[in-house]
Parts: C-alpha cells; structure tokens; sequence
C-alpha cells in the first residue's frame, strides 16, 4: 500500500522559505530501508512537503522528524524575535 501526505506552510515571505529550506537541506530525503521518502516543493508563498510512504509506521517517523525539526525552528524563531 501506497500512502501520500501533504504538509503546506503557507503565508511565508521569501526570507522565511529559505529558512526552512537551509533547514531540510542537510535532512535526508529518505528512510534508510527506502520505506519513506518526502519531497520539498517552494511555491510563492508557500512551501509543499510531500510525504510518501510504504506503511503507516514509515510514514509516522517521517511526520514525526518533519514535526520535530518544524517546531524547533519555531522555537528558535520565537527566541530571536523577543531578544
């Protein structure tokens, strides 16, 4: 079985897609036993990461990665923003 999730992060200027790029660019795109993989997409505005996955397990510790360095990033934000 074949499952696709779609994360959009919409409502983002330019110097924030490149945050989350710089971020995902050192990221592996794929699961060591090629069960996930995950694509990102920069779209004016928008960025699109799109997930696909072998199994619901797979596709939990893909969106559970993408989550966690997501919020962190947040975090870091959040931090700058109130120096």
């Amino acid at each position: 079985m074949k499952i696709t999730s779609t994360i959009t992060l919409d409502d983002m200027d330019t110097k924030k897609q490149e945050h989350i790029l710089t971020l995902f660019a050192n990221e592996d795109k794929q699961l060591k036993n090629n069960r996930a993989s995950y694509t990102i997409t920069k779209e004016e505005k928008r960025i699109t990461i799109t997930i696909t996955a072998k199994d619901t397990i797979a596709l939990r510790a893909v969106l559970c990665g993408i989550g966690k360095t997501l919020a962190s990033y947040d975090k870091i934000k959040g931090l700058l923003e109130n120096e």
